[in-house]
Parts: C-alpha cells; structure tokens; sequence
C-alpha cells in the first residue's frame, strides 16, 4: 500500500506546504478524499487511478501543466502509456456494444410484455437475440483485458446454455438454476467493468459497484416476480402494485445502466485520444 494517493512520501514531499495538502494517509483505498481537493497532484492521481510514480514520469497528465510530454518519455515509460491507451480505445468500442445490447434487451423486454398485438413479439425475439450477439460480442472483446471478464463470460455461457436446455425440457428446475447462473453472471460483469475502469476514472469504477447491487436485485425480483404476483394475489391490488414497483425498478436500473455505459465510454474515449505532443 502506498503513503499517499499520489504516490509520494509525505514527510518528504516538497509540494505538500505549496499546496496545502493535509496528507491523505489512510489504509483502505485512499478513503480521505477530502484532503486531495488541496492538492491537484494528488486529486490528479486519484480521480484517474493512476500508478502514480511522479509527475515527471507521468504519461497520462489530463490537463497538468508539470505533464512530460511524449518526446521527453522513455521507451519503457511510452511503451506502458501506449497500451494502456490502446486498451481504452477497445474498452470504450465494447462498451458501446453494451449499450446497444442493453437498449435492444429493454426493447424485448417491454415489447414481450403482451400489451402489444402479436407481431411484437416476433420483434421482441428478434430483439433478444440481437441483444445476446451483441453481448457476445462485446465479451469477446473484454475477455482478454482480465480474469474477471472471463469469469463474466464462462457464467454468460452458462446461463445461455441452461436457457436453451430449460426451453427444450420445460424443467423448472434448469430454469431456476439458470436465473441463479445469470444473477452471478451480471454481478461479475459489473465487478469486472469496476475493475476495468479503474485505472481510468475511480469515481466510474466505484460507480459500477453501487451499480451491481441495484441492478442484481432488480433482475432478481424481476425473475422472481411470477411467484410473487401468485403469492400476492392473495391481497388484491397488492400484487399489480408490486409488480408494477418492479417494472419500474428494473427501468431505472437499466437506465442507469445505460448512462453509466456512456459515461465509461466518454471516459476511455478521453483516455484514449488525449493528445501527447
């Protein structure tokens, strides 16, 4: 663990009076960010999850004026830049993939509902399917960047496989069973998008994380809503309320969804074509 967020010793930090940094010493994640906001080398450091070694050495510099610039970088130094920016340019184009999957999985979703004439749900299929490729897809380009992608994908697979088997049998246990697979899958998806972005923007990569539990629960109460509308059919109107709170809770979730998919993808757009010159 480091002294500081930015990455330097406080007790012989030459800067700390220049800027009137407090120290952010702490044991868990840089937790005190409150003190970095007098410090823009260490606000710099945390905001962008950097390795930080120093500023001298430093090859992202979004808008710092002691940033070194590509000619005066040593090879290694360049080299480790490079493909981190390479990597975000593919980051931000899976992350668009994600988006599109999402909205055409909302699309299935609300025109499979049955409040629409029939030809929607040959549309809402379409639409399904659609949006698996595409999650296919971008998995595929996130499978390499780390293992929690390839645990993401091995549980996608298995939740895939376990559709099929459930829609060829009828077995409601396979049904179950693949809920629970897709539950796991979704939350080690957003833990490796949390993971992923890190190294980028922090705030975003905390952002995934509250994310995960949101979305989580209101796929869960979404798979669960049949026995729950069965069980609350007992109160009435109690049961069309519950079903419609879920609705609108895995609204919101997927919105959110969706916006924080953007502004991942912004994030490593911005990584990636920040000038070096």
């Amino acid at each position: 663990m480091k002294e500081s967020i930015c990455g330097k010793s406080c007790s012989l930090c030459g800067d700390k009076a220049k800027f009137g940094c407090t120290g952010c010493l702490n044991t868990r994640g840089f937790a005190n960010i409150a003190s970095t906001k007098t410090c823009p080398i260490a606000l710099c450091a945390y905001n962008k999850g950097t390795d930080c070694e120093a500023c001298h050495a430093c090859g992202i510099g979004y808008g710092c004026n002691t940033y070194k610039k590509k000619d005066n970088m040593s090879s290694e130094r360049l080299a480790r830049v490079m493909t981190r920016r390479n990597e975000s340019k593919r980051l931000s184009t899976a992350f668009g993939l994600i988006i599109l999957s999402v909205v055409l999985n909302v699309l299935s979703a609300v025109l499979g509902v049955g409040l629409f004439p029939s030809e929607a749900k040959t549309v809402a299929k379409l639409a399904d399917y659609g949006s698996n490729v595409l999650q296919f897809a971008s998995l595929i380009m996130f499978f390499t960047h780390s293992n929690y992608y390839k645990k993401a994908m091995y549980l996608w697979l298995v939740e895939i496989v376990l559709t099929v088997l459930s829609a060829l049998t009828g077995s409601l246990i396979v049904a179950v069973i693949g809920v629970i697979a897709a539950l796991f899958s979704t939350k080690a998806l957003f833990e490796a998008h949390s993971d992923a972005t890190v190294g980028i923007d922090r705030n975003i990569a905390m952002e995934w994380e509250s994310l995960a539990k949101l979305y989580v629960t209101a796929y869960a109460l979404t798979a669960a809503s049949p026995l729950l509308v069965i069980v609350l059919a007992l109160f009435g109107r109690l049961a069309v309320l519950a079903l419609l709170a879920i609705v609108i809770l895995l609204l919101v979730a997927c919105i959110k969804y969706i916006i924080l998919c953007v502004k991942t993808r912004n994030a490593c757009d911005k990584y990636g074509k920040y000038a070096m010159n």
